[in-house]
């Protein structure tokens, strides 16, 4: 993640998309060694990530000047 993240021969598009493509790889093997128990955690760690995000894309729209 780090190399995509300092890769300068990649527009800023390109790398969420390789980001991306790296989460969606390594997820079913991080799944297969979890505990049922674990899974559920992840999940919920998951989806807490996710609210937070959507409240700081919410915070930044409010923060930007009216057009």
């Amino acid at each position: 993640m780090r190399a995509v993240g300092e890769d300068a021969s990649l527009t800023q598009n390109q790398k969420r998309e390789k980001m991306k493509q790296i989460h969606e790889a390594s997820r079913p093997q991080v799944q297969v060694i979890l505990t049922p128990e674990q899974q559920q955690k992840f999940a919920q760690m998951k989806e807490e990530a996710k609210e937070r995000r959507g409240e700081q894309k919410d915070k930044e729209q409010s923060d930007q000047p009216p057009r």
